[in-house]
């Protein structure tokens, strides 16, 4: 079924196309933004597995920064008070 039939259609065959396109970019920006955040966490496992060869003690180091960058940072707090 090419794109012109779906469009030709009642209307329902474009709305089941929206519907999924917008599904789709849903879906890719969500794998997207998983793997920024978890970037941190694919360096260390990528160079610890560099280093030592043993994916034990690379899964620990993925698991540990993964975890790590799920913990709040506290607020900066100045020593000084603006001028």
């Amino acid at each position: 079924m090419e794109l012109a039939q779906i469009v030709a259609g009642d209307g329902v065959g474009l709305l089941v196309l929206l519907v999924l396109l917008v599904l789709g970019l849903f879906v890719i920006g969500f794998v997207v933004g998983a793997l920024i955040w978890l970037l941190p966490a694919i360096v260390v496992a990528a160079l610890v597995w560099l280093v030592t060869g043993n994916t034990l003690w690379t899964g620990i180091a993925f698991l540990v920064v993964a975890l790590l960058s799920l913990v709040p940072r506290p607020a900066y707090r100045r020593r000084y008070s603006p001028p």
